[in-house]
């Protein structure tokens, strides 16, 4: 009987060895396939992480001197939101860009940054720009506002409805959008790492 059942164990483990490694190819295609096609409808959704019209909370974070912070998005001006991060190369060649913005939307619109982190360089900390930055916002916070990856805009409205969202430099098509939603004309990316 021990025969039998070692003989049988063989075989199915003959037949797996032969066709299990097909097994595994079709079930690998098919989870590749499957990725192909989230990555496409990920590539087909909005500009930005937050929906427009979706109700945003405050954002409740530190300033760079660590001074507490809330930021309420219903308020006498439409807010921008500019999710940026220290180590993010496309976002120290955005500054030109984030900066024409601030001073072109200047008494129409108020502009925070919001850092991905607490580590705040020098050359953003101190620039001549009326830019309110927070640090160490919550991550509840910023899964709400979509904030995914760095950079990113997000505006919103006087009523605390999101505007419009754009994931990305300014640059190309994105540059033109944001240029045309503003009113505003930008200067272009400055070259790679030009705040250090």
């Amino acid at each position: 009987m021990l025969q039998i059942v070692v003989g049988r164990c063989r075989r199915f483990f003959v037949v797996l060895v032969k066709h299990g490694s097909a097994l595994l190819l079709v079930i690998s295609v098919g989870l590749n396939l499957a990725l192909s096609q989230e990555l496409r409808a990920a590539r087909r959704q909005p500009e930005g992480g937050a929906a427009a019209g979706a109700i945003l909370p405050p954002i409740s974070g530190l300033t760079p001197n660590g001074v507490p912070l809330t930021i309420r998005p219903l308020a006498d001006l439409p807010t921008v939101f500019y999710y940026f991060s220290a180590a993010c190369g496309w976002c120290d060649r955005n500054w030109a860009n984030v900066e024409a913005l601030v001073k072109q939307t200047s008494g129409r619109y108020r502009v925070v940054g919001v850092a991905a982190t607490e580590d705040v360089p020098a050359a953003i900390r101190d620039r001549e720009i009326s830019l309110t930055i927070l640090t160490a916002v919550g991550a509840d916070t910023l899964a709400a506002y979509g904030f995914r990856g760095t950079p990113q805009t997000v505006v919103i409205g006087q009523d605390g409805r999101v505007l419009k969202s754009w994931r990305g430099a300014y640059q190309g098509d994105q540059a033109e959008s944001i240029a045309d939603f503003f009113g505003i004309t930008m200067p272009g990316l400055l070259p790679k790492r030009a705040l250090q």
